[in-house]
């Protein structure tokens, strides 16, 4: 068997859209017996040239614990508050060759604003 490789996949750095409050990271395990590790990371590019890195959480606002552990078949949904403090950001995911992890990224919009939303043009994420 041939070692897997590290792949990390990234959004680009996006622009935070008006109203926007979170990045909201869905993940899916496809494997159908074997729980997979990843690494999802949201960087704040608002400096433009020393990134930082946003907490990421899941659940009742709880700080997602990284590698994530997930269960075969699973989906877990993770979020990152991006305040108008934010201007620009990235997400990546760091992956192995031979895992099967699907990805969606979305916007959660302030009250009184249409709930969800694609990344800029449904952003997937790409090799870096």
């Amino acid at each position: 068997m041939m070692p897997c490789h590290k792949v990390v996949m990234s959004t680009g750095v996006l622009n935070r859209a008006p109203f926007a409050v979170t990045a909201v990271i869905h993940l899916m395990n496809m494997e159908r017996h074997d729980a997979q590790k990843v690494v999802v990371e949201v960087w704040d590019w608002s400096t433009c040239a020393t990134p930082s890195r946003v907490t990421l959480r899941m659940g009742a606002d709880e700080p997602a614990m990284l590698p994530f552990h997930l269960e075969a078949q699973s989906l877990a949904v993770l979020y990152a508050e991006i305040d108008e403090s934010i201007e620009l950001y990235e997400i990546r995911l760091v992956d192995w060759e031979e895992q099967q992890v699907m990805t969606s990224v979305w916007k959660k919009r302030s009250q009184g604003h249409e709930s969800y939303l694609f990344q800029e043009g449904h952003k997937s994420l790409q090799p870096c």
